[in-house]
């Protein structure tokens, strides 16, 4: 019953595409299921997200190993199949897929972050103990010494990058990103104070939750700096200049657009990710032709690279992304 249940979604939003878009919503999906099972990019191994996912997701990944274990050790029978099992079989099928492209590892991000919250709870039920009540005292005490060394380099390496008082010729996007190690760093410089100041000095008041805190918020801070400065979003920044242009704005705002194209995975370069970038940026869709002379005059459209779509004597081109061109079909003279 609960499968049936979970379906409802997808198969609600597949209507409803398929109301709005037509059968290219179908097309596009299971074309695109195939193409990431046979296709091979960029040449990663099998072994691709063990070192790939650590990195980016750093330092998740290191409570979410002491989450595994927790799980494992405490409750594997109650949890253990949607907590262990579940990100498990996600993994193997995301390493097996010959794409193994970077952004099939965020399928399992939400299970890690459930495991790292487990590691991270009982990390912080430590930190309130005293060293001789338990064996594992070691762990919140050196983890918060080691970070903060890390902290403090980050923060200097943002400083120095930010401010230029050392001259080092970097570019526009390392700045960038160094904005978000001042963030970062300086929260993680918080973690060893809070222990010294709780364990060393007696400042009983910052329990485990101010510990705690100096792990999230620098995170949260982190992204929201990214965010701001564009790193989380438009990763195709020609498209938004692209459609920006006066005389592309004006017809996607006052016109309805019809897509020209053959197959819905062009095989010119860039052609199925060009097609999904201008059917997101175009409001009022048209009509899907197979032939450019289908095309009624006075009519504009997108018009694929593919030769096999033909070609026209009488249109007017308005401009061209990716190989994709904006046209007109006018009269004849």
């Amino acid at each position: 019953m609960g499968f049936v249940i979970g379906f409802i979604p997808v198969i609600t939003w597949f209507w409803l595409s398929w109301q709005r878009y037509g059968s290219i919503v179908f097309e596009q999906f299971f074309g695109f299921v195939t193409k990431i099972a046979t296709e091979q990019r960029n040449g990663n191994s099998p072994f691709y997200y063990l070192w790939n996912l650590p990195i980016k997701t750093f330092p998740w990944p290191l409570f979410s190993i002491f989450g595994l274990l927790l799980v494992c050790r405490r409750s594997f029978i109650k949890n253990g199949l949607i907590l262990v099992v579940c990100p498990l079989i996600i993994f193997l099928e995301i390493s097996m897929t010959s794409t193994r492209l970077p952004h099939y590892s965020l399928m399992l991000c939400p299970w890690m972050a459930i495991l790292a919250g487990i590691g991270l709870d009982w990390l912080g039920e430590i930190y309130n103990q005293h060293f001789q009540k338990t064996k594992y005292f070691f762990l919140p005490r050196n983890l918060s010494y080691i970070f903060g060394s890390l902290g403090a380099v980050v923060f200097l390496a943002g400083i120095i990058l930010n401010t230029g008082i050392i001259q080092i010729s970097v570019s526009a996007d390392i700045k960038t990103y160094s904005s978000i190690g001042l963030f970062l760093g300086l929260g993680w410089l918080s973690l060893p104070i809070i222990w010294l100041a709780y364990h060393r000095f007696g400042q009983k008041f910052l329990t485990a939750n101010y510990w705690l805190a100096g792990w999230l918020l620098p995170a949260w801070f982190a992204i929201a700096v990214a965010g701001s400065n564009g790193l989380l979003s438009n990763y195709s920044p020609d498209v938004k200049l692209f459609v920006k242009k006066s005389e592309i704005a004006d017809v996607l705002k006052n016109q309805s657009i019809n897509f020209v194209v053959q197959k819905t995975e062009t095989m010119t370069t860039g052609g199925d990710k060009a097609l999904l970038l201008l059917t997101f940026e175009t409001p009022s869709l048209g009509k899907r032709f197979q032939k450019l002379a289908d095309v009624p005059i006075n009519n504009y459209a997108w018009v694929s690279p593919e030769v096999e779509i033909g070609f026209l004597t009488n249109e007017r081109q308005i401009g061209t992304f990716r190989d994709w061109k904006l046209i007109q079909v006018i009269e004849r003279k």
